[in-house]
């Protein structure tokens, strides 16, 4: 899973702007605080096995798609109950190996890990527009 913060709703009493700030800016911001989301690469099963196949360390992923799913599962249940919302982000292989190409990373699981990331962080951004 990948960590990033953006910005949503708190409750009210959180720390103002400066005093060079305008009063408005001041109030708007008192409700703003960062907030982790955590993007969750998912696999359809169709691609699981491609996918595995495809990363240069996809030995590291469980063998069947029935394990591989149960384990995301458990971790995402695990994060949502410490109060961290997830975002699953559909890992398809041939966009993830492109995405990949286009910035000349291996393809392993730490290129997927930063794949995610920047798919779930636009995500967040676009849903704040």
């Amino acid at each position: 899973m990948q960590f990033f913060k953006h910005h949503d709703e708190t409750a009210p009493g959180s720390s103002a702007g400066t005093s060079s700030t305008p009063a408005f800016a001041r109030r708007h911001a008192a409700t703003i605080a960062p907030r982790t989301v955590v993007g969750l690469a998912w696999y359809s099963p169709d691609d699981y096995a491609a996918a595995r196949r495809m990363l240069s360390d996809g030995h590291q992923l469980p063998e069947s798609y029935a394990q591989w799913e149960s384990g995301e599962i458990e971790s995402e249940e695990a994060t949502v109950a410490n109060g961290t919302d997830v975002t699953r982000v559909a890992v398809q292989p041939d966009a993830f190996m492109a995405w990949c190409v286009a910035r000349h990373l291996p393809i392993d699981l730490r290129a997927r890990q930063l794949y995610v990331a920047d798919l779930a962080r636009t995500a967040a951004l676009a849903a704040q527009a």
